[in-house]
């Protein structure tokens, strides 16, 4: 026997908007509101509870604690950016909603807990209004968490080479082509000059992720430190600009905070990703949004962007390779 379906036939409430003449066809098609949207969650118990996050801290002591559902922060100081995850639950969510002035910190919420494969890692979320979401796999405690960042694309540099020699510091600047040469200035028509090599993207584009892998090993930096830098620039005013260094990764022999390559092969002279090699991660610059823009929609001019090295005079003579990979919507 055919299944018999009846269609409503009544007038739409206003938190709906029926689009289609045939109401009494299996072809007509209601448009739902955000409101309607969230009545049906609530009747139908997917309803999820929303609740203000008040941050603790910078670090995994703090005493703030996400709850399972929607956590919107509001407020984040340079002083309290911090938080957990609840208690460890398999299959549970956690949502985040930074509406604050800056980026925040997340931590597992025990020691030994792990995001993304990293044990006592930390996720840190932009305050860009969108939702960021965990999904707890792993329980009991210490627990583990995987989330996504909302990334739309990546710019990809290419490979490139900055040779050095010891006993000289070595500071380059570039994307597509690299050299000493790095300003930043407004001419007396109001227009930006640029010195060195820059580049912006045609669309505003919104920093999220910066990836960066080297040939760099431990023994190549006895002393100091091997510095790689983001810089953007834009103008302020009319006759004014800004620019500096946005995000900053350190390679060197102690107290390095980034990663090795995995057990593989080590050539000679090493590669980008071979065994031992260092690499780093980092989430955009928390401290303004200005400083995660590389494309246009500026107030007074379109963001640009390049990057930097500098070698300390008592790094290995070498040429050292990178890869970089911005990760970016």
């Amino acid at each position: 026997m055919a299944k018999i379906e009846s269609y409503s036939t009544a007038t739409p409430t206003s938190t709906d908007l029926l689009l289609g003449t045939d109401v009494g066809s299996s072809n007509a098609t209601k448009n739902f509101t955000v409101q309607s949207i969230a009545d049906f969650a609530a009747v139908s118990g997917n309803a999820q509870t929303v609740s203000t996050l008040v941050l603790n801290g910078t670090d995994n002591t703090t005493t703030s604690v996400a709850i399972y559902g929607v956590n919107v922060i509001d407020t984040a100081t340079v002083a309290d950016r911090a938080c957990k995850l609840p208690v460890a639950v398999t299959g549970q969510t956690v949502y985040f909603v930074n509406n604050s002035s800056m980026s925040i910190y997340v931590f597992p919420s025990a020691v030994g807990g792990s995001i993304n494969g990293v044990v006592d890692g930390m996720a840190e979320i932009p305050n860009d209004g969108s939702t960021y979401t965990f999904i707890c796999y792993e329980n009991p405690l210490p627990g583990a968490w995987t989330y996504q960042l909302p990334a739309t694309g990546q710019i990809v540099i290419p490979e490139f080479s900055i040779a050095h020699t010891t006993g000289v510091a070595t500071n380059n600047y570039g994307v597509n082509s690299f050299g000493t040469v790095s300003s930043v200035g407004v001419d007396g028509f109001g227009n930006l000059t640029l010195g060195g090599d820059w580049a912006s993207e045609n669309d505003p584009t919104t920093l999220t992720k910066l990836k960066v892998y080297t040939n760099i090993l431990q023994s190549d930096v006895p002393t100091g430190t091997i510095t790689f830098a983001l810089l953007n620039a834009y103008k302020t005013s009319a006759s004014a600009a800004t620019s500096g260094q946005r995000n900053t990764l350190s390679f060197k022999t102690t107290g390095y905070s980034g990663s090795f390559s995995p057990i593989g092969t080590l050539n000679s002279p090493a590669e980008v990703g071979d065994t031992a090699t260092l690499f780093d991660i980092q989430g955009a610059n928390p401290v303004l949004n200005e400083y995660t823009q590389l494309g246009t929609g500026g107030t007074f001019s379109r963001y640009y962007y390049q990057l930097a090295v500098f070698m300390p005079a008592a790094a290995a003579t070498k040429t050292y390779k990178f890869k970089v990979f911005i990760e970016k919507y």
